[in-house]
């Protein structure tokens, strides 16, 4: 399966924020899960959170909080953070990449000042994965400081 693009976006749908996704006619609901990503320094190299079960969900979430004491509105731009999202079907055994970004540290802004979440968003995963995990990979001179959450649904 290809990359999936990336989006940018707000969740406004009111049964998402009831916790639930209507999938289509004859099909279940499905409930959102949340994993915490607690304020964690991550050194330059590679970091895996999850895996964690996402159940017929088709939609991913990331949100990384960039103003934390270390995090990447405090660091240079040369400092980077990949960021990768992967889904599996078979709990664990085979990993698709979904989609991949990288963010690059330094104060950075928009048409609506400066970012202080950065945001992926997958759309579209295939039902029957029932695994997700986060991929993250810091690089340049100083660890990254992050916090945040993915949130499925």
């Amino acid at each position: 399966m290809a990359f999936r693009r990336l989006l940018f976006t707000a969740l406004s749908t009111p049964l998402l924020l009831l916790g639930v996704q209507y999938l289509g006619e004859g099909t279940a609901l499905a409930t959102t899960h949340t994993l915490t990503i607690p304020l964690v320094t991550i050194q330059v190299g590679q970091r895996t959170f999850g895996p964690f079960s996402i159940g017929n969900n088709t939609q991913a979430v990331l949100s990384i909080d960039r103003t934390v004491a270390g995090g990447l509105n405090s660091l240079p731009a040369t400092d980077t953070l990949d960021v990768l999202i992967q889904s599996s079907p078979d709990n664990g055994v085979t990993w698709t990449n979904e989609v991949e970004t990288t963010f690059a540290g330094g104060p950075q802004s928009n048409h609506h000042g400066v970012i202080n979440t950065d945001i992926l968003t997958v759309n579209g995963l295939d039902v029957g994965r029932n695994s997700c995990r986060v991929i993250a990979t810091v690089a340049g001179a100083d660890p990254i400081a992050v916090a945040g959450n993915v949130v499925v649904s």
